[in-house]
């Protein structure tokens, strides 16, 4: 079986969003308002989304797996921070199996966009340190998880938040990022899917470091990272980092 989900009927469906947002115990991310939650399985790889993406001038469709396995593979961003002060935030990336991701270059582009001089390090005096396997194998927890996954396997991890499949989120201490929506975009980043990745990135990260969803406050404007930029821009321009674009 097969389903078919098109950006427009996405962006129809979310009309009338809820700002649920929140940090660790409280919860946050781009969800619209509450339906029944699809169910993860951790063992079976479903039908798949086949969907033109917004980013791709081509007409060549982008397959993206509706589940993956359930499982997940602990990927190494091969990217180290430069910062020397702040409060240590330790991190893992895990991207979802199943998906037949590129997981050296996502890995290569979430370090990218976590570590950027215009991101949360800066912003909120913060150091990204991520965890090394025999940390990991020792027991060590992180602050932070960065998981990138199918749309069933996110409704599952978001909850009880509702993604609808179609969202991402941060809460419970992970970034949990729609690997639908990295492949395939959203209309109001046009065709640059690597600003709506440092977006994705940035926003749900944000969450987990306490910050709360955020308006669009003058059109014309660029949009405060925080804003729910995957289902509107409220008049704003797209802004995918923390630190704010220099005037003019």
């Amino acid at each position: 079986m097969r389903r078919r989900r098109t950006i427009a009927a996405a962006v129809v469906g979310v009309v009338g969003v809820s700002a649920l947002a929140g940090f660790l115990h409280e919860s946050g991310g781009d969800v619209p308002s509450a339906r029944p939650t699809a169910s993860a399985s951790s063992s079976t790889v479903a039908a798949t989304t086949t969907t033109t993406p917004v980013a791709s001038p081509s007409s060549t469709p982008v397959v993206v797996p509706t589940r993956g396995t359930g499982t997940f593979t602990t990927v190494t961003v091969p990217q180290t921070t430069t910062a020397t002060s702040g409060r240590e935030i330790t991190y893992i990336l895990q991207i979802e199996n199943g998906l037949g991701a590129d997981n050296a270059t996502i890995a290569k582009t979430v370090g990218a966009d976590l570590l950027n001089a215009r991101g949360w390090q800066g912003v909120d005096h913060v150091r990204f340190v991520q965890l090394t396997a025999a940390e990991l194998a020792k027991g060590r927890k992180p602050i932070l998880a960065i998981t990138l996954a199918s749309p069933d396997t996110v409704n599952k991890l978001c909850a009880p938040l509702d993604t609808h499949g179609e969202w991402s989120c941060g809460n419970n201490g992970r970034a949990t990022l729609n690997y639908e929506r990295w492949m395939l975009g959203v209309p109001y980043f046009g065709k640059d899917l690597a600003a709506y990745h440092a977006y994705m990135v940035n926003h749900e990260v944000g969450h987990i470091l306490g910050h709360p969803h955020q308006h669009c406050a003058k059109a014309g404007d660029y949009a405060p990272v925080m804003q729910q930029q995957s289902m509107g821009l409220q008049g704003c321009k797209a802004w995918p980092w923390p630190q704010r674009p220099a005037a003019g």
